[in-house]
């Protein structure tokens, strides 16, 4: 079973594909459908950035920034001894 993120960068790199090829006919492409498949991509990406950004930036609240100095850390506890 492919796990929901794997799908999803896959998806980014077909975007990506898709955005290159796009790109590479610029200079043939019809201008309306060049900006129905760009934007149609756009909304794509915005929703997978959003997904990622729903995920990954309360992982990051956990995180203390900016970074104790190791001069302002608490000691180790000394090692128990049995």
């Amino acid at each position: 079973m492919v796990s929901l993120d794997a799908d999803r960068h896959r998806t980014v790199a077909r975007i990506q594909e898709e955005l290159a090829a796009l790109l590479a006919g610029i200079t043939i492409a019809d201008p309306e459908r060049f900006r129905t498949e760009l934007d149609a991509m756009a909304r794509e990406l915005n929703a997978h950035l959003d997904h990622e950004e729903k995920t990954v930036v309360p992982l990051l609240a956990h995180v203390p920034w900016p970074p104790a100095r190791a001069s302002e850390r608490p000691p180790e506890p000394p090692p128990r001894r049995s």
